[in-house]
């Protein structure tokens, strides 16, 4: 926040723009990255789903299914976690085990040995969920990279990573809104800085940007075209 605040004050006074844009980009990041930390793993919109769709891209290289069938959304792999962080049933209710129990742990654990090897399957998922089997595959083939890097890490590792590739795409968006606005007023490069800065401290876009979704893709491929657009028209 400092440092935020910092860059507005000074207006990239005796930076290029160039520099400007990456101290932008980097306070965004940081800013976004730290709700990746913070936020309990598939405690966002639909990440569990988005999850499950980007471990089946990587692994299959195929998108989930367009259809209902018999094959689940999700992999063994992501299902034990599921369970153990209590996902599904701790919504809108009064009272939870907290995931993060000595006991809970040892019963996830127990069921992860189970399997042989103690390596829960990470390719029988790719089931029909409406979250994810409306979308192409574009973004779970951007952040797929993280998870291959991740692949013999633990599922929360990987949430973390796959979070991490997210908040480079809400650091970006907010470069763009920089650049769109300075294209619109060329010489008021404070205000300019001062739009990046708000569009990428906005609460529940550093949150979304810190998790796994799609909207980080659209986001920032939808402050390209506009970035795009205007500086085609000047």
């Amino acid at each position: 926040a400092y440092g935020a605040l910092r860059l507005v004050a000074r207006g990239g006074e005796g930076m290029r723009m160039r520099r400007v844009a990456a101290t932008l980009f980097a306070l965004v990041f940081v800013y976004a990255a730290g709700w990746a930390l913070i936020t309990p793993t598939f405690q966002t919109p639909d990440e569990s789903e988005h999850f499950g769709a980007v471990q089946w891209f990587a692994e299959t290289g195929r998108a989930v299914d367009a259809t209902q069938g018999k094959r689940p959304p999700w992999a063994d792999a992501e299902s034990l976690v599921i369970d153990a962080t209590r996902q599904l049933t701790t919504i809108e209710r009064d009272s939870a085990d907290a995931p993060w129990q000595p006991s809970i742990q040892a019963a996830y654990q127990a069921r992860v040995d189970a399997y042989p090897g103690g390596q829960p399957p990470r390719d029988n998922g790719g089931g029909f969920h409406p979250a994810t089997s409306t979308w192409t595959p574009l973004y779970y083939a951007m952040v797929s990279p993280a998870y291959l890097a991740t692949r013999d890490a633990s599922v929360m590792s990987q949430v973390v990573a796959l979070r991490w590739t997210s908040a480079l795409m809400g650091a970006m968006t907010a470069v763009l809104a920089m650049f769109t606005v300075l294209e619109l007023l060329p010489r008021r490069r404070r205000l300019a800085i001062a739009a990046g800065v708000l569009l990428g401290f906005l609460p529940q876009f550093g949150f979304m940007s810190g998790a796994i979704n799609n909207d980080a893709a659209l986001n920032v491929l939808a402050a390209l075209v506009v970035y795009l657009t205007v500086r085609g028209l000047r």
